[in-house]
């Protein structure tokens, strides 16, 4: 669940600015600066059910156009969560550290790939990265599809420690504008 909201962070800008077709991943992010309201589904592990919880989340761009502050907000069943995360895009290369209250850093880099760009309102861009899930080493495929003011972010894990070679969904972002 983290690990899509760090997406998010980077990917934020109010569709009322129209920008050209993104080239690379800062391009993108920078598309998608402004405020966002929506939901987060994920399929809890223990009980294999699907949850939807709202949330909320701004994106800022940084002066130098590749870092990007998130900040999402949300409530994990009973409490609040507040979830800061700086990421930094150069060239394929997408940095992500994340900050919540009470735990340790986390930080990951990835790799990124735009696909299907018609413009900047509209695109797909999909986030790769080998790292652990559900404590579980696996591959990470994250993509994001901006569609004029909607975001939607998908999550699907692989994981290594089975002989199985198949994406199992995690988690989705669905996100509009404000």
């Amino acid at each position: 669940m983290l690990h899509i909201l760090t997406i998010l962070a980077a990917l934020s800008q109010a569709s009322t600015l129209s920008i050209d077709t993104p080239k690379n991943a800062a391009e993108a992010f920078a598309a998608l600066e402004g405020n966002w309201q929506g939901q987060l589904e994920y399929r809890d592990y223990q009980t294999d059910r699907m949850q939807a919880i709202p949330l909320s989340v701004e994106f800022d761009t940084i002066p130098d156009e590749t870092t990007f502050v998130q900040r999402s907000n949300f409530t994990d069943p009973g409490f609040p969560v507040r979830i800061t995360t700086l990421v930094n895009a150069v060239g394929e290369t997408v940095n992500v550290a994340n900050s919540r209250a009470g735990r340790e850093f986390e930080t990951y880099a990835q790799t990124a790939r735009i696909t299907d760009a018609l413009d900047g309102d509209n695109w797909t861009m999909t986030l790769f990265r080998i790292d652990k899930d559900d404590n579980r080493p696996a591959a990470i495929r994250e993509v994001m599809i901006r569609n004029q003011g909607s975001l939607t972010i998908t999550k699907e894990v692989d994981f290594l420690d089975d002989d199985v070679a198949e994406w199992t969904f995690r988690n989705r972002v669905t996100l509009a504008a404000q």
